[in-house]
């Protein structure tokens, strides 16, 4: 896909102003900031099992924000080094314990500010779960066209917008989905 079809696939998208992209960024930033600050103390102090919760749910927050803004963004902005363009997507994959990482928080607190930039994305964009590749290409599927009486139909609409945040809670569950045989998550 080329750049110029990048930005066409945008053009259903949301679009904000250098101002209010970097107003939401750094809004949340600050945030965070004086959240992690206040909770994670002076450096090279031991921090109490409190305060290292604190600690860890103010940088999931912002590596979920950083992620999940690249997101919302999609393929529209780049940066260019030499002949290769740099595009805001991210993969993460944060690591806790089970119920007392604040993982799950971490994501339900960027969504609430992202909600407010782009409804559409917060709502439709966003899924849970990954049992399969098919399942996968269906979030992102292209039209479909067949031959019908001699002329071209199109029978499925596909997604216009291929932005796509998955949501896996226990990374454990789709490593055991891929290991089963004839899964094709892996290749996708």
């Amino acid at each position: 896909m080329s750049r110029d079809d990048n930005r066409n696939a945008m053009a259903d998208c949301i679009v904000l102003s250098k101002q209010q992209a970097c107003a939401i960024t750094n809004l949340s930033a600050d945030t965070l900031d004086r959240l992690h600050r206040k909770h994670a103390g002076p450096p090279r102090v031991q921090l109490s099992p409190r305060r290292r919760i604190m600690a860890r749910e103010a940088q999931h927050g912002l590596t979920r924000h950083v992620t999940t803004v690249g997101n919302v963004i999609g393929l529209g902005p780049f940066y260019q080094v030499e002949g290769d363009f740099h595009y805001s997507k991210l993969f993460l994959c944060l690591i806790g314990a089970t119920s007392k990482g604040r993982k799950g928080t971490s994501l339900n607190r960027v969504r609430q500010i992202l909600k407010l930039v782009d409804e559409n994305w917060n709502q439709y964009r966003v899924q849970s779960g990954l049992a399969s590749g098919e399942g996968l290409i269906h979030h992102v599927r292209d039209p479909l066209f067949k031959l019908q009486d001699g002329a071209m139909k199109e029978v499925d609409r596909g997604i216009s917008d291929k932005r796509l945040l998955i949501e896996a809670e226990e990374f454990a569950s789709v490593i055991a989905v891929m290991s089963k045989p004839g899964n094709t998550l892996s290749p996708v």
